[in-house]
Parts: structure tokens; C-alpha cells; sequence
């Protein structure tokens, strides 16, 4: 944590925590990018520890969550690569409360996601009611190049427009013989209102 201003920066955001967001900008502004860069510059050999990360890149990810800017969260959101339950505990509590901030960055950064990112995003988005016609058209475009993960992230978002979209890849599915995707694709449907039970029985 030594001699670098990021370092210094971080360290007192960290120690300002207690503080809460309207006190760490009225601080130090937008140090979005400061932290993202740090957050960034951890060894690719840390990415992949199942351990722990160093104490400074947790507080980083912490300031990152009180932070909710756009660089912020889509930061968190490539932090789920990451093979760290700690850390994908801070990006999920973040997400699912980051409210209509989360919308932008779920859709720019959309093709660079993973797809439990994905996942989360739209589970998140739905759960905070948040509807936007760009990211319905995402998640139908990823239910046909991954017709199961797909098919969860457009029942998790939650909107009823998405069963059209649904009710295409059922078809493939059901031509396919790929059962668990088919009762993937159902168990959505329903989600969503439908009532599949014919369709299921002939599945």
C-alpha cells in the first residue's frame, strides 16, 4: 500500500467507509477510475486463487459497491470471473441493489460478460423491476447461441415480452429431443406467466 497515490487514495476511502457514499464524494469526488485501475492491476495468478484477495483489493471492491457509477459497476460485474466467493458476495449484494444505474453498463458491456454475469444481471435487473427493451432484445439474441442459460436469464428478467422469444427456442429444443433444455425453457415460460401444461406433457 506504499507510495503509490492510488494506494493512499484507496486507503482512505477504505478508513472513510463508515462514512457512506454522499461523505466519500464530497471527499474525493469520482475516484471511479483510481480504483478501478487498481482493482486491475492484481496479478492474474490472484484472479484465479480460490483464496481470499489481498486485503486492499477487498476494500477496493467495497468502495467500488458504495460508488454505483458506471465504471464502478461494470467493474464488479468482470470481478465474477473471479473464483472467489468473498468477492462475488460484495458484486451480488451490489448489483441487486444498484437500482436503474445498473441498466447502462449491462448493456454496454453485454458481449464482454461471462455468462453467470449474465445471469446475475438479469436476475438483478428483474428483480429491481427494471425493464428496457435493449436488454430483452440481448437476452433473446443469447437464448438462441445458448438456448439453457439464455432461457434462465429471460425467465429470471422477468418480462412477459420475452415469451415469444422463449417460445421460438422451444421449438428447436423440442425438435432436438434436448429435454433439459426443453424443461428449462418451460420452467421459464411459467415463470413468466404461461401455462405450459399441455406443451409439458407433450414434451
Amino acid at each position: 500500500m506504499s507510495g503509490s497515490r492510488t494506494n493512499d487514495v484507496l486507503e482512505s476511502l477504505s478508513l472513510a467507509m463508515p462514512l457512506r457514499l454522499p461523505r466519500l464524494r464530497q471527499l474525493f469526488g469520482d475516484p471511479t477510475q483510481q480504483v478501478v485501475t487498481f482493482v486491475a492491476s492484481l496479478p492474474v495468478t490472484e484472479r484465479a486463487s480460490r483464496e481470499r484477495p489481498p486485503t486492499p483489493y477487498m476494500a477496493a471492491l467495497c468502495v467500488l459497491e458504495e460508488l454505483r457509477t458506471f465504471g464502478a459497476i461494470g467493474c464488479l460485474l468482470s470481478c465474477l470471473e473471479w473464483r472467489c466467493e468473498d468477492v462475488h458476495r460484495i458484486v451480488i449484494r451490489a448489483v441487486m441493489s444498484a437500482g436503474p444505474a445498473l441498466v447502462e453498463p449491462v448493456v454496454a458491456l453485454w458481449p464482454s460478460l461471462g455468462s453467470y454475469a449474465r445471469v446475475l444481471a438479469a436476475e438483478a435487473l428483474g428483480a429491481q423491476g427494471l425493464r428496457d427493451p435493449r436488454v430483452l432484445d440481448l437476452l433473446a439474441e443469447w437464448s438462441v447461441d445458448d438456448p439453457l442459460l439464455g432461457a434462465l436469464a429471460v425467465g429470471s428478467y422477468g418480462d412477459q415480452s420475452g415469451v415469444p422469444a422463449l417460445a421460438r427456442i422451444l421449438v428447436g429444443s423440442l425438435a432436438a429431443g434436448e429435454h433439459r433444455v426443453t424443461a428449462e425453457i418451460l420452467a421459464a415460460m411459467e415463470a413468466l406467466g404461461v401455462n405450459t401444461g399441455t406443451t409439458a406433457s407433450e414434451a
